[in-house]
């Protein structure tokens, strides 16, 4: 499992590991930035936070986008 650097820690995470955690869960309101999961527009921060269990507020948007690519979902600017 791939391992990434995030707010500053260490986490492996893999595409179906995000795709997991985002079960059962809805989505927050996209404000800028998103990724298409399942067919689903996500914030990146939530996805990012939802795989890994950080708080939101410990890592940046691009962080989440460069983790997020690397793994193969397509991110977008709505706006």
């Amino acid at each position: 499992m791939p391992v990434f650097r995030v707010g500053g820690e260490e986490v492996s995470l893999d595409r179906s590991t995000v795709e997991r955690a985002l079960q059962g869960k809805t989505p927050r309101r996209v404000t800028i930035h998103a990724v298409e999961v399942g067919g689903t527009l996500w914030p990146l921060k939530q996805v990012l936070a939802e795989a890994t269990g950080l708080d939101l507020l410990a890592f940046t948007t691009q962080e989440a986008r460069r983790v997020l690519t690397k793994l193969g979902f397509q991110t977008i600017r709505t706006s």
